[in-house]
């Protein structure tokens, strides 16, 4: 998925769900939680972040910091949820994630297989399984537009999901 749907989608969500948590304009900054898996791409373990395992201890430092300063949680559980949206998305979105590496092999890819046929002899008809599950070991993939190493910055989904953003975002700021 795009860098622009992990960063606005998740964060979206989570200003519908727990708005009182952004009285302060500082507190969008969590957004950089749900982006954080994507810095395995810039070190020599590309998918080392995509997995809930290496995640673990992060999410454990992260409540242990603020639990720690302040007393209480009140950010960390959604930096905590916006770090695994990464990983939800991903697999939505149909990518092969390793979700127990380095400890297992193996990983999971959902896929959309099915059509819709019109005009046969019923009106309107699925064709094939409307999920697929792949359960099994990673295989090189030919390179995307710009080849190995090259991911996107911004789709069309990154696109909507700023609009999303900013749609429920700025009536809150036009009525200030």
């Amino acid at each position: 998925m795009d860098f622009f749907t992990h960063l606005f989608l998740p964060i979206a969500v989570v200003y519908v769900l727990r708005s009182e948590l952004f009285e302060h304009p500082l507190a969008f900054a969590l957004a950089g939680f749900a982006i954080l898996p994507d810095a395995d791409k810039i070190v020599a373990v590309p998918g080392g972040l995509h997995s809930a395992v290496t995640l673990v201890p992060i999410a454990l430092v992260v409540v242990g910091v603020e639990r720690g300063v302040s007393g209480r949680l009140r950010y960390a559980p959604v930096a905590v949820a916006l770090l695994y949206s990464h990983l939800l998305i991903d697999i939505i979105d149909g990518n092969f994630v390793m979700l127990f590496a380095p400890l297992l092999e193996t990983g999971i890819q959902l896929g959309y297989p099915g059509d819709v046929v019109l005009g046969g002899e019923w009106p309107i008809v699925i064709q094939g399984e409307l999920l697929s599950v792949a359960i099994q070991e990673p295989r090189p993939v030919p390179g995307g537009r710009g080849g190995p190493g090259t991911y996107a910055f911004l789709k069309k989904y990154g696109v909507l999901s700023m609009l999303v953003f900013v749609l429920v975002v700025s009536p809150r700021f036009t009525r200030e």
